[in-house]
């Protein structure tokens, strides 16, 4: 997981601030044509039916960052969206700690 770095020169979607985004492995399709300097990334709900090849620079990836991100956009989801199990659209970093406490046990 990651927070997409959004500001007001850089948006998506009309969007200018930092939303949460899920890291993806790219198949080996994409591996052979992928720019070894880009990540592709899928971001949250509701923006989850698109993928994105963004910079590692656009990224962040401090965990406390992105737990704080992903509690807040689900708190703005939660307010607007009937949400399920999943309201970003993946495991959170918080719901994987947790099931890695859980396997642990």
């Amino acid at each position: 997981n990651a927070v997409l770095k959004l500001s007001q020169q850089v948006t998506f979607n009309n969007i200018s601030q930092p939303i949460p985004c899920l890291i993806l492995q790219p198949n080996k399709q994409q591996r052979a044509k992928q720019d070894k300097n880009m990540v592709i990334i899928m971001p949250c709900f509701p923006w989850n039916n698109c993928v994105l090849e963004v910079t590692l620079a656009m990224l962040e990836l401090d965990v406390d960052k992105i737990k704080q991100c992903e509690s807040q956009q689900m708190k703005r989801i939660a307010n607007k969206y009937e949400t399920n199990t999943e309201p970003l659209g993946y495991h959170t970093i918080k719901q994987q700690q947790e099931d890695i406490d859980h396997h642990i046990e």
